[in-house]
């Protein structure tokens, strides 16, 4: 995918392909303006339940990676939100780590992962 389908958002058109059957989304490894595309695939990742390897294995490929390492990163969540709580809370256990930073595009979508959380 390009760029969003027009009039959505990078999120709702994810659960749009992945209400029509799609099991794998792919963006391009650079965009001429918008999301980048690790930034896009975390995005659709958040934004579906599907797509979480195919999100992951996107990551990787454009970082030259193995799927499990970006699943297992601490830079990195993709999921649906009861698996992005789990890792939050595993890393937080592990590492310490307690402040994370969401880009804006994943905002609304990472809301009901704050929301698990409290």
């Amino acid at each position: 995918m390009m760029e969003p389908f027009e009039g959505m958002t990078w999120a709702d058109s994810a659960r749009e392909l992945e209400a029509l059957g799609y099991a794998t989304l792919f963006a391009p490894d650079h965009f001429d303006e918008g999301l980048g595309p690790i930034t896009a695939m975390a995005t659709a990742a958040a934004a579906t339940t599907e797509l979480t390897v195919a999100a992951a294995a996107e990551i990787a490929a454009a970082l030259r990676l193995d799927p499990d390492d970006v699943l297992g990163s601490p830079f990195v969540l993709v999921g649906s939100v009861e698996e992005i709580v789990a890792r939050l809370q595993e890393r937080r256990d592990r590492w310490g780590y307690s402040y994370y930073t969401v880009q804006q595009p994943a905002a609304r979508e990472f809301a009901s992962v704050i929301a698990a959380l409290t």
